[in-house]
């Protein structure tokens, strides 16, 4: 079971990632889960981040590590504003 089992949350699909890499402890799998978060999480959460209606690449532990796409950050990182605010969870 993935951490994000344990929220609501939509699976959109999958992405193929081509690398010499095991993204997955003790998996050999290279497609990846991307999914949309159906409510928030709390800051309790050790894997991950996110709000309502976020994209996360991984679910996070028993799965690949997370990956958060977080709105309206996500704007600002792409429209040239200045963006810093990145945080590291684990």
């Amino acid at each position: 079971m993935s951490a994000i089992d344990t929220y609501k949350h939509k699976l959109l699909g999958f992405i193929k990632c081509e690398s010499d890499y095991d993204f997955v402890l003790n998996s050999g799998t290279r497609d990846i889960a991307l999914y949309k978060l159906e409510e928030n999480i709390p800051e309790s959460e050790y894997d991950f981040d996110g709000h309502l209606n976020d994209k996360l690449v991984g679910g996070g532990s028993g799965e690949a590590p997370t990956f958060g796409i977080s709105y309206p950050n996500v704007f600002k990182f792409f429209d040239g504003s200045e963006f810093d605010n990145f945080k590291r969870l684990s």
